[in-house]
């Protein structure tokens, strides 16, 4: 397996966190991700955004026991749905317990920030695993870091001021999105959840 010409020469060259913000930005990506986040839990979060639309799935835990749910926000209905994978079943969740003018794309386009400053470059070791690391001080004074294996992003690090660090860790990123994640999946039947309405 010969080396490509110049991949060594470049290896330290800050280009792999342009090519991930504009996927960010592009508002059109598909990715599962674990964080460090103990209210997510160890359980993988699945995130499709295409046209203004969002999906979210990942492992609620209700009353001690986890259930699979997603949740679907649809641009053109301006309307957000509650789907229970393990029942098959859907609701509309009520507007003000989503909070007003919840714009979901610009949301989750943040991630693209564009206050990137001087991009640094090493290699790092984790777990016996050398990666690189792409990094870059934010205007509020986040250390944001970008880890990749062969150019692949496979995680992502927020080291605020306080010394408090978020990751995620990326096992699939893709701009290749099937509108199939956008529909209410066949045969999942309707659940009045008006009730939720008094909880609000």
């Amino acid at each position: 397996n010969p080396q490509q010409p110049g991949k060594e020469e470049n290896k330290l060259k800050a280009y792999r966190i342009d090519k991930y913000q504009q996927i960010f930005k592009s508002g059109t990506y598909l990715m599962k991700v674990t964080t460090n986040d103990s209210s997510m839990g160890d359980q993988p979060v699945t995130m499709a955004i295409k046209n203004g639309n969002m999906y979210v799935e990942m492992a609620m835990d209700l009353e001690g026991s986890s259930m699979n749910c997603s949740m679907l926000y649809l641009k053109g209905k301006d309307t957000f749905y509650l789907i229970f994978n393990d029942w098959k079943k859907y609701c509309k969740m009520p507007k003000d317990m989503m909070g007003e003018d919840m714009d979901m794309g610009a949301m989750m386009s943040e991630m693209g920030a564009s206050d990137i400053g001087k991009i640094t470059v090493s290699e790092v070791e984790i777990n016996g695993e050398k990666l690189i690391l792409e990094s870059y001080v934010s205007s509020d004074g986040t250390t944001v870091n970008y880890y990749f294996q062969d150019d692949v992003l496979v995680r992502r690090d927020n080291v605020f001021s306080d010394g408090h660090v978020d990751s995620s860790y990326f096992a699939l990123l893709t701009t290749d999105v099937p509108d199939s994640y956008f529909e209410i999946p066949k045969g999942y039947g309707y659940i009045n959840l008006s009730f939720l309405e008094a909880l609000a």
